[in-house]
């Protein structure tokens, strides 16, 4: 097979999660290993050897962190790799997206027949097309049937199981979305040159643009979206539109019980916050991420700017934080960390990370942590005891759990995940050219890559056990560690 070479530039891409969970060492195959380790029982089991043509691109991992898939390119064809074997070959693979079924057990993928595109799901080939649009998640959750866009004749239609739907001027691609109780699907379709939400074969009204796709409430029965005509936009809910702004920021947002919908307006010169229809105190803008509500749905974090200070609201009470000296311009990369605030499991905690000029900080409950050079992203324990987070000052990275550091590292690939019962601890990291999963502080074997894109990561199966995906010698291998 001539295929494209393998570069270090890929290494992201191939940092994969499996799992821990055998009680010991079973008799495995003779290209596999059982080892004890710093009083862990470590089992590799090769499920994928890489050949010289893999895509490291499109890497992905089932949802149970047991199966891996990815292209690979053989002269002038492709074919997807799937758990080491080899599937059929074609001209081209659908853009790079591959979609496990939620109950791992199914694979989708678009490829290129000569001039036609053809949907492949659990190894068999749907009708032929001209043209297909993609959406990440292509299985329904119930992984049941799975759903795409298809252009035959110059008309677009979504297809859903072997069942064309309607006939349109265009699919937004990635806009095919389920509603999490399983039974409804929407998508935003084009026609007479506007564009309008399909909601299970219903048509909604058309407008001029709506830009993002469709969310479904929690519980499945409201589905919002923003939708513009001329100059103004604003939020849809159940065919319902709400007042009209300037532009529609991020959001919409439903609250975990479904009883709240927010999202970030922008109107005459200010951005603000509107939870069912009330809005919020005027600021420069709202960033961070937009809406967090808390998971029962009682309390509500965002970040808000003025010119000079940085605002996190949490509960409606503000505190500010300096972002520039007065009269020096604004610091568009100095602000809270986009992907906090974060809530506890148990909603009675909130964390998040702050940058101000020369120095940032964690804020716990609304007392900050210790400054350092630069933060990521809190982690919270499942029982909301503990927090974590990685940090680094004088270019040495720390590792942090409950204000305290636990020693120097060579960064942290992904965020640290605690164990089920919150007692345990492990992530991956960076010793020279490898990468190695530390649990409480104990190092697992060196690999090339551990794969934390395309769905990878740690993942805990019991409080003494965990399993990870990891490159060794060009061979991928589902890592099982256990307290011996």
């Amino acid at each position: 097979m001539a295929c494209i070479r393998y570069t270090k530039s890929l290494s992201v891409f191939l940092v994969l999660s499996a799992m821990f969970l055998l009680a010991g060492c079973a008799q495995l195959y003779s290209s596999n290993r059982c080892y004890t380790l710093a009083g862990l029982v470590i089992t590799e089991e090769v499920i994928s050897k890489v050949p010289p043509g893999a895509v490291f691109e499109s890497l992905r991992v089932s949802p149970d962190n047991k199966r891996i898939a990815f292209w690979c390119k053989d002269g002038e064809k492709q074919f997807l790799l799937l758990d080491g074997k080899a599937q059929k070959e074609y001209d081209y693979m659908g853009g790079g997206i591959i979609d496990f079924s939620p109950n791992s057990e199914k694979v989708a993928y678009g490829a290129k027949v000569a001039d036609s595109y053809v949907m492949v799901v659990d190894g068999k080939e749907g009708k032929r097309y001209e043209g297909l649009a993609l959406s990440l998640r292509i299985f329904s959750p119930d992984g049941n049937y799975a759903a795409y866009a298809a252009r035959q004749n110059g008309v677009w239609s979504v297809v859903k199981g072997d069942e064309e739907k309607g006939q349109y001027e265009g699919v937004r691609a990635g806009s095919i979305v389920y509603s999490p109780d399983r039974k409804s699907m929407a998508y935003i379709a084009k026609k007479n040159k506007k564009w309008l939400v399909v909601h299970d074969d219903n048509e909604g009204k058309l407008y001029d643009n709506i830009g993002r796709p469709p969310v479904f409430s929690p519980d499945g029965n409201k589905l919002a979206y923003a939708a513009q005509v001329g100059a103004r936009q604003f939020v849809v809910i159940n065919g319902v539109e709400g007042e009209h702004y300037e532009v529609i920021g991020e959001g919409p947002f439903f609250s975990p019980d479904s009883s709240m919908v927010g999202y970030a307006a922008l109107d005459a010169g200010s951005e603000f916050v509107v939870v069912n229809n009330e809005k919020g105190e005027p600021y420069y803008y709202i960033g961070g991420g937009g809406l967090v509500f808390s998971p029962d749905s009682k309390r509500l974090a965002y970040m808000g700017n003025t010119i000079y200070d940085m605002i996190v609201v949490v509960d409606g009470q503000k505190k500010s934080y300096p972002k520039a000296r007065k009269g020096v311009p604004v610091y568009p990369s100095v602000g809270i960390g986009k992907t906090t605030p974060v809530f506890s499991p148990n909603s009675k905690r909130v964390a998040y990370a702050v940058t101000e000029p020369g120095k940032s900080f964690v804020v716990i409950d609304g007392s900050e942590g210790p400054a350092y050079d630069e933060v990521n992203r809190p982690v919270f324990s499942p029982d909301s005891k503990h927090v974590a987070y990685v940090a680094s000052k004088a270019g040495e990275a720390v590792f942090v759990v409950d204000g305290k550091e636990t020693g120097l590292i060579n960064g942290v690939i992904k965020d640290p995940v605690f164990s089920p019962d919150s007692s345990r601890l492990a992530y991956i990291t960076q010793k020279g050219a490898k990468y190695t999963v530390v649990l409480d502080g104990k190092e697992s074997d060196l690999y090339d890559w551990i794969a934390v894109d395309g769905g990878g990561g740690v993942v805990f199966d019991s409080s003494s056990s965990l399993h990870f995906l990891a490159l060794k010698n060009r061979s991928i291998l589902l890592v099982n560690e256990k307290e011996n």
